[in-house]
């Protein structure tokens, strides 16, 4: 019935419209299930990089063979895109946690008593850095802080979050880094040890011995997680430059300084 307030729309002007929006929200759940199912992919593929890599003995396994197959997959089209972006800072988190844990009273003693020394190494580094800004800037043409990011020696992740939120282009600093990396962690010793007389490999890394952590222990993990992403969070409302990994790593370092670890970190 039509009290004349409306025209009457005929059904056969309905139906495609209907029909388009159909077609386009199942072309859109087809996008999402293709870009997570490439996600996936890519994350499986790094992580048996990863360890393939540790079988081979091959410095800084875990990050260099991931690397390897994620630069693979991404020369040949699939791409974690947004999915892996967005479990960054949780990685951050993990990666400050087992860094902090590395330290311990003995060690930060010896941090204080070496302090002056360290410091002068670091602005020594920052100049070097400053210099190769104004080659990057001459010879790749790229803008000032672009190179700044790609000149300074720093983590291939962490230099990538900091020249993303400083606007400089992340493919080129990851692109720089990742150069530098393989030179410094890779090439050099590999040339260096294989040059010394009687130098052997280290045995390749063996899992026999690893075994699944309790309920307990995954618990405490997961505590420890989250005290790690709460100190992150306050991190972001302060003055540090990475408070997805420098808070968490801070964490754990104010653990360390008394001996004494919630759960050891994987």
């Amino acid at each position: 019935m039509n009290d004349g307030s409306a025209p009457i729309v005929p059904a056969a002007k309905r139906s495609p419209d209907r029909a388009a929006d159909t077609s386009a929200r199942g072309t859109t759940s087809a996008a999402r299930l293709r870009a997570a199912g490439g996600a996936a992919l890519v994350l499986a593929a790094a992580a048996g990089g990863g360890w393939i890599a540790s079988r081979l003995s091959v410095p800084l396994a875990w990050l260099t063979g991931a690397l390897f197959i994620s630069a693979v997959l991404a020369f040949a089209g699939v791409r974690a895109g947004r999915h892996v972006t967005r479990l960054r800072p949780f990685a951050l988190i993990v990666l400050g946690l087992t860094l902090g844990q590395s330290f311990s009273s003995d060690i930060l003693l010896m941090v204080l008593r070496y302090l002056p020394l360290i410091t002068l190494c670091g602005v020594l580094t920052l100049a070097a850095g400053l210099v190769g800004v104004r080659l990057f800037t001459r010879i790749a043409g790229t803008d000032i802080r672009t190179a700044f990011f790609c000149a300074i020696p720093g983590g291939v992740v962490l230099m990538a979050v900091q020249a993303q939120r400083a606007g400089a282009s992340e493919p080129d600093v990851v692109l720089s880094q990742t150069i530098r990396m393989i030179v410094i962690v890779i090439i050099y010793p590999t040339m260096v040890l294989s040059a010394a007389p009687g130098h052997v490999l280290p045995p390749a890394l063996s899992l026999s011995h690893l075994s699944l952590p309790d309920t307990v222990s995954l618990a405490l993990m997961g505590a420890y997680v989250l005290g790690g992403l709460l100190v992150a969070k306050i991190g972001q409302r302060t003055f540090i430059p990475n408070p997805w990994m420098l808070g968490p790593c801070l964490l754990a370092i104010g653990f360390a300084a008394f001996d004494w670890q919630p759960v050891t970190m994987p």
